[in-house]
């Protein structure tokens, strides 16, 4: 199974070529055509949850907020899921 992840607007694009080496399918917000846009981070949520995405962000106090709505949202089998939700918090590898 591959891991599928939407980088949030201001994650390193060299982190994306990183992950891909790494066997990731990554797909960026530019490459999504939703950079530089002003969309809102749930916008960006939807937008990754639509693709069957995990999304990548430093953003995570903003991304926090919107993980606990959604998960309230989510269907009894989702909040059961003994994975993290949809929001990863992220250090920089080295490379």
């Amino acid at each position: 199974m591959v891991i599928r992840l939407y980088l949030d607007e201001h994650v390193p694009v060299e982190l994306a070529a990183h992950l891909r080496r790494l066997g990731y399918d990554v797909l960026t917000t530019a490459e999504a055509g939703r950079a530089s846009q002003r969309i809102g981070d749930e916008s960006q949520l939807e937008y990754a949850a639509r693709q069957a995405r995990t999304i990548v962000t430093f953003n995570h106090h903003d991304y926090a907020a919107l993980d606990g709505e959604w998960k309230g949202r989510a269907p009894q089998a989702c909040r059961d899921y003994p994975q993290p939700a949809a929001v990863r918090r992220c250090a920089m590898p080295p490379y």
